[in-house]
């Protein structure tokens, strides 16, 4: 025990002893030694006992302190991974993304070039179709001389 509670235990004990009203010291030295021993015996029986139950407890929380320490540092851990791993999906994807696009972007292209393509597909037509004109009227006007 320390000086404090000591101390206090004292002046608690001497205000005890004043009002049970002991007053001559051969009863109070009687009293003092007979609760000493209650005191003495309330320390071994009970305050013994739960110091043990309280340390015990004490070393379980440093334990599940210690285990609960272990499995955050491994969430941690698993964490990191994750974010690493989701870092690395979410540039696969940009690169998918960037790849489609062009893609996208060849496609259009390729269908505005075809779009030309049948354009000028259909000025040939037309062009052929003059000329076919063109040659028949040429081959009537040949056709005249040779007569």
């Amino acid at each position: 025990m320390g000086y404090v509670a000591v101390s206090v235990y004292a002046e608690s004990f001497s205000k005890y002893m004043q009002d049970v009203n002991v007053s001559n010291s051969k009863s109070s030295y009687a009293y003092l030694i007979d609760e000493k021993g209650k005191m003495l015996e309330f320390m071994d029986e009970e305050v013994s006992l739960n110091y043990e139950i309280i340390m015990g407890t004490g070393k379980e929380y440093i334990e599940d302190a210690e285990n609960f320490s272990k499995f955050m540092k491994e969430f941690d851990e698993t964490a990191q991974h994750l974010n690493t791993s989701i870092n690395g999906i979410t540039i696969a994807i940009d690169q998918v993304s960037g790849t489609v696009n062009e893609g996208a972007e060849g496609i259009f292209s390729i269908s505005d070039k075809s779009i030309d393509i049948v354009t000028k597909m259909e000025e040939i037509k037309n062009n052929t179709s003059g000329n076919k004109i063109s040659a028949e009227k040429l081959r009537n006007i040949t056709l005249k001389f040779k007569m």
